[in-house]
């Protein structure tokens, strides 16, 4: 799910945000690169994308048109054996502050 880079508020919008747009929890812009896919902060120009125009304030608005709201990291599944452990040590502590233990 994408969200503000300033306080994770989620967007659910199914298009990429308007230039103007604001987050509604913390009224920082979700146009700025500090959201965007290619924002790269250690790199020298803190943008991945070559073609774009330098930018001094990465998380004020701006007008790029290679904007791409960041998506998270993809989480990889577990195992079934990682999974079955997981399941089982959760039905255990369950169990154990069910009875006190």
């Amino acid at each position: 799910m994408r969200a503000c880079y300033k306080c994770g508020n989620p967007y659910v919008e199914p298009r990429e945000p308007p230039v103007d747009a604001l987050c509604p929890r913390c009224s920082s812009y979700l146009h700025a690169c500090a959201n965007c896919d290619f924002y790269d902060e250690y790199s020298s120009n803190p943008c991945r994308e070559p073609r774009a125009k330098y930018i001094s304030d990465r998380q004020g608005m701006n007008r790029c048109e290679y904007f791409r709201f960041r998506r998270p990291p993809r989480q990889e599944k577990l195992s079934q054996q990682a999974d079955a452990r997981m399941k089982e040590s959760k039905a255990r502590e369950n169990l154990d502050r069910l009875f006190n233990k």
